[in-house]
């Protein structure tokens, strides 16, 4: 369920994509991650209090819906917000976000043995609810307080900087781009109007080379190559356009000879 929700939340996130110009601010993937947020804690909250012998078993399994649901929104927001907030510096804070991890999956099993047998089973499970529960506030801020948050963050802000100047670069080549295209267009077109006239078309000539010596008798072995004494941009740029419609050139019979 919560893949086929990425799926169509991702047209969303697209949307937003190209509206920033295919820069979405990194607080577009934190929806996914409010919606899981709030269906963590009730997966929790619902396996608390249907784990007793008395409530049929596929009560408490059936809680690992919402749990299962919210988990993966989270994991998966949480991931792309870290990536889209560092950039540069993304290798480094999944790395920390996996350490934090494995710190607390490490912890947490030294003490849960002694909490369920002090608590009992519905407040030890109710523990992990609650905690899932103070956290469900934090992605709604970081959704309407990111940009600033960010900013009082070291690395953060020099991602920020850096995205801001590719944009800048960006808009900066597409507008050379347009320039270049418009000067080069301008020229095929004067290029053609010239190539109409009387002027000479480029022309192979033949040369002689002499190679090392080879075969019997060390004889040394001359050999007849083409060479084109002008520019090859021409061929590119008007010769190759033309080439199904222009009549056989001496090239093609220098080539069919050899």
């Amino acid at each position: 369920m919560a893949v086929a929700y990425s799926v169509w939340d991702n047209k969303r996130y697209v949307k937003i994509s190209g509206e920033n110009g295919g820069f979405a601010p990194p607080e577009a993937r934190l929806p996914p991650c409010i919606l899981g947020g709030i269906c963590l804690p009730v997966g929790l909250f619902w396996f608390a209090w249907t784990n007793s012998p008395s409530v049929h078993w596929m009560a408490s399994i059936a809680a690992g819906v919402p749990f299962g649901f919210g988990m993966v929104l989270v994991f998966l927001a949480i991931m792309n917000f870290l990536i889209d907030s560092y950039t540069i510096f993304a290798a480094s804070v999944l790395a920390a976000n996996s350490v934090l991890r494995s710190l607390f999956g490490a912890a947490f099993p030294l003490f849960t043995g002694q909490m369920y047998d002090a608590l009992g089973i519905h407040w030890a499970s109710t523990i992990p609810a609650f905690l899932a529960l103070v956290c469900v506030p934090m992605p709604f801020l970081f959704y309407k307080y990111g940009p600033q948050i960010r900013e009082r963050c070291k690395y953060a802000k020099q991602s920020m900087d850096f995205m801001r100047n590719m944009q800048k670069q960006m808009a900066e080549g597409e507008s050379k781009q347009d320039e270049q295209n418009e000067e080069q267009e301008a020229f095929d077109y004067s290029y053609e109007e010239e190539s109409h006239g009387d002027a000479e078309t480029p022309k192979f000539e033949e040369i002689k080379t002499g190679n090392d010596r080879q075969g019997l008798g060390g004889g040394a072995r001359l050999s007849r190559t083409s060479t084109y004494e002008h520019s090859p941009y021409d061929i590119d740029r008007v010769n190759t356009r033309e080439s199904f419609t222009k009549p056989r050139s001496r090239a093609s019979s220098l080539r069919r000879g050899a």
